[in-house]
């Protein structure tokens, strides 16, 4: 059921950035080297925000920022020592930057394997444009970055899932603090969605596998969005569909930027104009807020952002364990705030305190069956770092982390006694970057975790590159990683030992103006994996951590923005070969909810005559294993391949004026993701099946969306 929800908070990535009010000013001049040679291919940017440009092969850059405040402005560019001046916006003259030569340098280029940048950062493999304008996501990070190799995201559910790993072994982060529930909620096999829009932050860091020691409790992968600092010009935006309406507005003063934003959403007018492969009684409805707050001066930076959502969906839907359609309801509050602050400090330190707090209420009904649930959870994190020079830097920090779980069923006037469980996490973290040798450049850390359950261990974590030239490098990373056993079973039993995996990963990257590909070879090993009986998890099971597993795969990644004028495509392939004895497996299987090999193309390409941006977007599968308890055997078939096409048109009416057209699954194919089984037989001693396929065969958007600013410029096509 992949399609339905696919777009429900579409307006979540119309957010309100604040800007100041002035024209756009010119920005240009030239970086060379000591010898007064141009540089190109060097990046000029101001810090903090999306204006920038590289350098051509003279050494020129030109663009248009309308800050009018005082900017840091960043030139980096490999194999030099990196420049940043503050400046007053508008210039009276052109900039020249006189970068130095240094061999030991260590560049803000480095590849490590397992890590793609996203955003205006060095080396960024996507831009946040990238993931709004991707035909398919709908502004949804979890649904654009399925485009990248490495990661699915399953039809039934709509989670990411990385390298053979469950859903529940990614976390998601914003500036370092963890965010307890990045997902919007879901009935039966109804996808959900990522919470955050993509625009609100400048830069994703999206961790494939051996990720950084700041992190932990992921045996996968970490998702760590950082927010951009303050905008730039004060502006409204307005959007108008057949799902709802959304409104945002920014204002600035003087170093401090307000950014709002509101959203309405139903799926009603979609359920009645295209035919339901459900019985809906409540489409999806969710009304929903967010504000950020931006403080910046050159000494410190502080950002406080917080947000709300209240969601419900009803719907009648066939369940082979009762043979019958059965009702389901669903209700949620949630209420998360995340605040960061950063001071720099003499000599080089540099420290950031940051405290993020979640509250999730939620309640099921299926039948007479109701299950209410409430979630807590709080995040500090305290680290420092320091540049000694430019061969070596360091960073440390502890974390604190606190969960709340409570949960109880009741069955018309029987309930059952509440369950549930409270976690108190620290942990203490350190790494280290150093150029050990020109071409050779070391990352090492470690990270000591230690839980109310006097449970405690370490996990190094190291990171060694080679740069073959100025375009290829070659990595090779390891760790060790630990997780809490999922949710659903640590309410029934929380004192379970951490599950265990050991990544190893080896990449190549090529590099160059326009162009970047990539190619890892990776092997994760897992080890204390929970087991249970053939079923779903509950309080009278027996739970054990014996279970084990390995992941072997291929992962290539090929992008070029330059060959072709206005066209920028990529292309990712993954082959994950995974083998795991979890849950109520017989034996080590492959997953049910990994497909072998993934592939997709993404594809963007702008008409000046149409004043039009048009995408597509392909991704294919190959079929997914399931276990037919009718026949003999264990996991014995598979699920067809499955190809869906998404393309999306954007036109500008005026420059603040658009219409965005998208559609999904535009050749109309009708993908069974799996089937679920009933857990007894029939009277005819069969056990009744149900396909898990989308709610409805494929979704046509139609909006309109409107920019109100000063400087006529503004628009929201980034947002599409």
């Amino acid at each position: 059921m992949r399609y339905i929800l696919i777009f429900i908070c579409l307006f979540q990535a119309l957010p309100a950035t604040s800007q100041e009010s002035n024209q756009s000013q010119i920005v240009k001049g030239i970086v060379q080297n000591t010898k007064k040679a141009g540089i190109a291919g060097a990046n000029v940017f101001i810090d903090g925000s999306y204006d920038g440009a590289t350098t051509d092969r003279n050494g020129h850059f030109s663009f248009s920022s309308a800050q009018t405040d005082s900017v840091l402005l960043q030139v980096t560019a490999m194999g030099f020592e990196a420049k940043s001046i503050w400046l007053q916006i508008p210039l009276s003259e052109s900039l020249v930057f006189t970068l130095i030569e240094d061999q030991h340098i260590i560049p803000e280029v480095v590849v490590k394997a397992g890590e793609f940048r996203i955003g205006n950062q060095a080396n960024a493999a996507l831009s946040a444009l990238d993931i709004v304008s991707t035909a398919g996501s709908m502004g949804n990070i979890i649904a654009a970055l399925q485009t990248l190799p490495g990661a699915q995201v399953a039809g039934e559910n709509g989670r990411l899932m990385v390298r053979g790993g469950d859903p529940h072994e990614t976390q998601t982060y914003i500036n370092g603090i963890r965010v307890g529930q990045p997902y919007t909620i879901s009935g039966n096999n109804l996808p959900v969605r990522g919470r955050f829009s993509p625009m609100l932050f400048q830069g994703t860091n999206f961790s494939t596998g051996a990720y950084s020691a700041e992190f932990g409790n992921a045996l996968s992968s970490i998702l760590n969005l950082n927010t951009s600092p303050e905008p730039e010009d004060a502006k409204t935006d307005l959007s108008i569909s057949a799902l709802g309406l959304a409104a945002g507005h920014t204002s600035r003063m003087g170093k401090t930027s307000v950014s709002v934003n509101t959203n309405y959403i139903s799926l009603k007018p979609f359920t009645k104009l295209f035919k339901q492969n459900i019985d809906w009684t409540q489409p999806y409805e969710q009304w929903s807020g967010e504000a950020v707050i931006r403080r910046r001066s050159e000494k410190h930076a502080l950002n406080v952002y917080a947000s709300f959502a209240g969601e419900r969906v009803g719907f009648r839907d066939y369940q082979a364990d009762f043979a019958r359609d059965v009702e389901t309801h669903v209700r949620s509050h949630n209420l998360y705030t995340n605040a960061s602050y950063t001071r720099y400090l003499a000599n080089n330190w540099k420290w950031d305190l940051g405290i993020g707090a979640g509250y999730m209420q939620r309640t099921a009904t299926l039948d007479t069956l109701q299950i209410p649930n409430k979630t807590k959870d709080l995040h500090i994190k305290n680290k420092w770092s320091k540049s000694v020079n430019n061969s070596f830097r360091y960073f440390f920090g502890l974390d604190y982390f606190y969960q709340n779980y409570q949960e109880k069923v009741s069955f018309g006037s029987i309930t059952t006694p509440a369950y549930g469980f409270t976690n108190q996490i620290a942990a203490g973290f350190g790494e280290l970057s150093y150029r050990i040798f020109p071409k050779w450049h070391l990352d090492a850390g470690m990270r000591y975790t230690l839980n109310t359950q006097a449970v405690s261990f370490l996990e190094p974590r190291a990171a060694l590159s080679f740069q073959l030239d100025k375009q290829q490098t070659a990595s090779l990373s390891y760790g060790i990683f630990h997780q809490q056993p999922t949710e659903d079973i640590q309410k029934f039993q929380p004192d379970l030992p951490w599950q265990m995996a050991n990544h190893l990963i080896l990449q190549y990257s090529y590099a160059t103006a326009g162009k970047q590909l990539r190619l890892e070879l990776f092997r994760k090993s897992y080890a204390q994996l929970v087991r249970f009986e053939r079923g779903d998890p509950n309080f009278a099971r027996p739970y054990h951590t014996d279970g084990d597993g390995s992941v072997n795969g291929l992962d290539v990644f090929w992008r070029d923005n330059r060959s072709v004028r206005n066209l920028q495509y990529w292309i990712s392939y993954s082959w994950t070969h995974a083998r795991k004895w979890e849950r109520d497996y017989a034996f080590a299987v492959q997953p049910p909810y990994v497909a072998e090999h993934y592939g997709s193309l993404v594809a963007k390409y702008w008409i000046s005559s149409l004043r039009s941006q048009v995408g597509i977007t392909n991704t294919i599968s190959s079929g997914r294993p399931y276990h037919d308890p009718n026949q003999a055997g264990y996991v014995q078939e598979f699920t067809k391949p499955i190809n869906t096409l998404s393309m999306n048109w954007s036109y500008l009416i005026t420059q603040q004026k658009i219409i965005h057209i998208s559609v999904s699954n535009v050749l109309g194919n009708e993908p069974v993701y799996s089937y679920q089984y009933a857990q007894n037989r029939n009277a005819a001693g069969v056990f009744d099946r149900q396909a898990m396929t989308p709610t409805a065969k494929r979704f046509v958007f139609v909006g309109f969306f409107w920019t109100i600013s000063r400087n006529k410029k503004d628009n929201q096509l980034d947002n599409l």
